[in-house]
């Protein structure tokens, strides 16, 4: 009887280790047009924009997506690991253009589609958190 828990338990985590991953959605082969369009119709969807407020976002959208292909393509090529400084840098750097995204979208959106925005774009942002944290042991 022990063996069999013990298997299962295995058999278990085994299958769950081999699912992909929640960043694994068959999105690594789209354009970044493409992935602007995907993500400017499901904030539609969940924001409720207007035709002018989706152009707009497509445009915020189409940005982020070709940099972050840009920096994706520049990570790929490095031979070393960034420097402490280099790091810092790149960390001040998202930030500065995570506050300049949130500006436009405050001037894009209505009080209540930006306060939504503002929980949605958090419960994101634990969730990565969640992801990070979920592998390591506690400790106590």
């Amino acid at each position: 009887m022990k063996t069999l828990v013990t298997i299962t338990l295995m058999l278990t985590g085994l299958v769950g280790m081999s699912q992909h991953g929640p960043h694994d959605r068959g999105h690594k082969d789209m354009s970044p047009e493409q992935l602007a369009a995907i993500k400017t119709k499901k904030m539609a969807l969940s924001l409720d924009l207007n035709e002018k407020q989706q152009d707009e976002v497509q445009e915020i959208h189409l940005e982020q997506a070709l940099l972050h292909q840009s920096k994706m393509e520049e990570r790929k090529s490095r031979e070393e690991k960034p420097s402490a400084d280099e790091r810092y840098a790149a960390i001040s750097e998202r930030l500065d253009k995570q506050i300049e995204i949130k500006a436009k979208m405050k001037e894009i959106l209505n009080k209540d589609q930006f306060e939504k925005w503002e929980e949605l774009q958090m419960a994101r942002e634990m969730k990565g958190r969640c992801r990070v944290h979920k592998g390591r042991s506690a400790r106590g």
